[in-house]
């Protein structure tokens, strides 16, 4: 018999997992400092059940750990199901924390000390704000700039914004994958941040 865990897992949550382990891979790739956990789990757990508490919802400490460990839970319908968008919101903010985070230095990039990088190529300043919430597939990207030749796209669009650094492939040693999906480098996020 299959387990069920008892929350609902949704593409939001995937999409958060997958950018939040793709960053820490990248991260730890690099080799220029230690990862050290600024939180540890008790913590994490505890401050998940604070905010689940201040929503009136009554998830124990137990619970909640069980929860996160993927294990069957009893409580309350309304409790679990309440459960599900809180750990998603949490999910998305720690991959949005992660992304502020310049893994080449200790510091967090400063919008107002940088100046936003200026990009030449009006066709790559269309396709940056497509990619402002989360990473897009090629066909997507097409459609969402309402272009109907692949090859065009790909010659004026796609591959300049990878050449020059504003995007990067979520898969990039499989570029020919047909999961393939795109997204902002820092770079791109940076000028996104301070032009849009």
């Amino acid at each position: 018999m299959a387990y069920t865990p008892p929350f609902s897992i949704s593409s939001e949550a995937i999409d958060s997992i997958a950018a939040i382990g793709e960053f820490i891979g990248r991260f730890t790739s690099q080799n220029r400092r230690q990862i050290t956990p600024q939180l540890r789990r008790r913590n994490r757990i505890r401050t998940i059940q604070a905010s689940l508490a201040i929503e009136q919802n009554s998830l124990s400490l137990e619970q909640v750990t069980a929860l996160l460990d993927g294990k069957r839970v009893l409580g309350e319908a309304d409790a679990l199901a309440e459960a599900t968008p809180f750990i998603v919101f949490m999910l998305q903010a720690l991959h949005d924390a992660l992304l502020q985070t310049d893994p080449a230095s200790d510091s967090v990039s400063d919008p107002v000390a940088d100046p936003a990088p200026h990009i030449e190529n009006p066709a790559i300043e269309r396709l940056l704000p497509h990619l402002a919430q989360r990473s897009l597939g090629s066909t997507e990207l097409r459609q969402r700039l309402e272009l109907t030749h692949r090859h065009n796209f790909r010659r004026h669009y796609l591959t300049p914004a990878l050449e020059q650094g504003w995007i990067e492939r979520t898969q990039p040693d499989t570029p020919n994958s047909p999961t393939q999906r795109y997204r902002l480098t820092a770079k791109g996020q940076q000028w996104l941040r301070q032009t849009h």
